[in-house]
């Protein structure tokens, strides 16, 4: 069984695994950085790059 407690993406974004976030583009960048360094082992994409990427959103 996969534990959600320590997932990444939960401490990235302070909150608890049976929380329900707030959809907005300072949470969904974190979630996505977070998603990204766990994944890639590192997060190589700039402030730039996720900016863009919430535009097209």
């Amino acid at each position: 069984m996969n534990s959600c407690a320590g997932w990444p993406t939960t401490k990235a974004l302070g909150v608890d695994h049976h929380q329900v976030i707030t959809v907005d583009k300072v949470t969904l960048i974190v979630l996505a950085k977070s998603i990204i360094r766990h994944e890639n082992g590192k997060q190589p994409y700039s402030e730039a790059t996720f900016e863009k990427a919430f535009e097209l959103l």
